[in-house]
């Protein structure tokens, strides 16, 4: 497992947040989003699997530092 794809998964794990990375059907291209407390944020900007999650990894860590999630 990659050092990005464990991170992701302990914030996953410890802070409920989902990031997932919605992936276009014929193109490598995927949209990032962020679920959390029932709460869906889709963001509306196209990017390669490993920039997705590195933006979804930024994105998280923002709302947590925020005190947006508990």
């Amino acid at each position: 497992m990659k050092p990005i794809d464990r991170t992701m998964w302990f914030i996953e794990s410890t802070y409920d947040i989902r990031l997932i990375n919605v992936g276009h059907e014929t193109k490598d291209i995927y949209r990032p989003m962020i679920k959390f407390d029932t709460k869906e944020k889709i963001y509306y900007i196209q990017f390669s699997l490993s920039d997705s999650k590195y933006f979804l990894l930024g994105k998280a860590l923002e709302l947590i530092l925020m005190g947006r999630v508990y």
